[in-house]
């Protein structure tokens, strides 16, 4: 079975592509947040933000990753430890 692959030309590296991900996500974040506290318009915050509404919603109604989900629990596991060592890192020297 032949499969054929296209290749996504990513402009940039992939540390600015990711960069990029992080900062519309925020957006994304920030007119969620703002539409529920502050009851404003979503196509408004849209506009604002430079993003299309279509893509807002889109974003909204997505099911997280495998990786994503992950990486959450990591985070809670990390949260959770860190509390129980009294926010102390590393080994312990004695001075």
């Amino acid at each position: 079975m032949c499969r054929e692959f296209t290749i996504k030309k990513v402009r940039g590296t992939r540390k600015e592509a990711s960069l990029s991900k992080i900062r519309i996500q925020s957006r994304y974040i920030t007119i969620q947040e703002l539409a529920e506290k502050k009851n404003f318009s979503i196509v408004l915050l849209c506009e604002i933000a430079d993003v299309s509404h279509a893509s807002y919603y889109k974003w909204l109604k997505r099911q997280p990753g495998a990786r994503e989900v992950e990486n959450q629990q990591l985070t809670v596991s990390i949260q959770h430890l860190y509390t129980q060592v009294g926010g102390i890192y590393g080994y312990r020297h004695d001075d």
